[in-house]
C-alpha cells in the first residue's frame, strides 16, 4: 500500500476471488459490467471504469466505521425566513466491518506518511492513496484519493486530448491539489481505533525470510520485532519461539494501571 505495488493488490484478488471482491466493491458503489471478470480489477481494468464521484464515494466507509452512502451536493436548503425546508438526511448501509475499516485506514496513513502520498505527512489525521495511468510516453490520469476523519476528497488530474509528461505524477500534482484542499478544511478531528483491534508483536524476521504471520516470543529481540494492529478475529496465535508465561501484549501495556500493584517477595530456587 505504502509504495503502491500492483503484484500484491493482483494476488490479494486472486485469493479473495473475483466474484467475493467485487460483491465487497459494489457495496461501496462501484458497479461492475458483465466483461469485468479478470485480475486486471485489481489495477482498474474496467471496461467502463468509474467516476471521480463514485471512487471518492467508495473512499468514505473508511472514515464512517466500514459503512457506506452516497455523496449528496445538497445539505440544507432554507425559505426566505431561514427555515430549513430540506436537509440531506444520510442513509447508511455496511460495506465492510470496522476493524477492517481502521486497517485500511492504517495502512493508508502510513501512505500518507511516508508513501506515495507523503506530500500529506504534514496533516497527522489524514490517509491518502495515489494512482498514476500511462506509459513511458506520458501518463494520461492521476489520482489523489484522501480522508480525515470528517472529509474525504478525490483529485483527478488528466488531459483528454493528449497525453501528459511523466513528470505529471500523482504524488506530485494530485497530492498537491489534495494538500491545499486539507490546509483549507482545516479538519483537527482524531482517528479512533474500534476495540475489536488490538496491537501485537510479530517477528519481523519470519515474516521478512518466510513471509508467515507469527507472534514474537520472549526470545525475539526488541529490534526484531514489530507491534502491528490485528482485528481479533483474524488474530495471529502461533509463536516464533517457545513461551515460558504469559503474553503480554503491548495494548494491555499502555493500560496497566502503574498507580496500584503489589510488590511480591519471594525466592526461586
Amino acid at each position: 500500500m505504502i509504495n503502491s505495488l500492483n503484484i500484491p493488490a493482483v494476488k490479494l484478488l486472486q485469493n479473495n476471488g473475483i466474484e467475493y471482491s467485487k460483491h465487497i466493491c459494489e457495496k461501496a458503489g462501484i458497479d461492475f459490467s458483465e466483461s469485468d471478470n479478470h485480475l486486471a480489477l485489481a489495477l482498474g481494468g474496467m471496461e467502463n471504469g468509474v467516476t471521480l464521484r463514485q471512487i471518492s464515494d467508495a473512499y468514505t466507509i473508511f472514515p464512517n466505521r466500514g459503512k457506506f452512502s452516497e455523496s449528496n451536493s445538497i445539505r440544507y436548503i432554507k425559505n426566505e425566513k431561514g427555515e430549513v425546508i430540506y436537509s440531506d438526511k444520510k442513509h447508511y448501509t455496511e460495506a465492510i466491518s470496522e476493524d477492517t475499516a481502521f486497517l485500511m485506514t492504517s495502512m493508508l496513513r502510513r501512505c500518507a506518511k511516508e508513501g506515495t502520498a507523503k506530500r500529506l505527512s504534514a496533516f497527522d489525521n489524514v490517509c491518502a492513496k495515489t494512482g498514476t495511468v500511462g506509459t513511458k510516453d506520458g501518463n494520461s490520469d492521476v489520482y489523489c484519493l484522501a480522508y480525515s476523519p470528517a472529509y474525504t476528497v478525490g483529485v483527478w488530474v488528466g488531459n483528454c486530448a493528449k497525453k501528459m509528461p511523466n513528470s505529471v505524477t500523482a504524488g506530485g500534482v494530485a497530492c498537491r491539489i489534495a494538500e491545499k484542499v486539507f490546509g483549507t478544511l482545516n479538519d483537527d478531528s482524531e482517528i479512533s481505533k474500534p476495540d475489536g483491534v488490538k496491537c501485537r508483536y510479530i517477528d519481523i524476521n519470519m515474516l521478512k525470510q518466510n513471509h508467515v504471520v507469527l507472534l514474537a516470543g520472549e526470545d525475539v529481540s526488541l529490534k526484531d520485532k514489530s507491534c502491528e494492529w490485528f482485528s481479533e478475529k483474524n488474530m495471529p496465535k502461533d509463536f516464533s519461539t517457545p513461551q515460558y508465561g504469559g503474553y503480554l501484549d503491548y495494548d494491555e501495556l499502555l493500560n496497566f494501571d502503574f498507580d496500584n500493584f503489589e510488590i511480591i517477595e519471594d525466592l526461586f530456587y
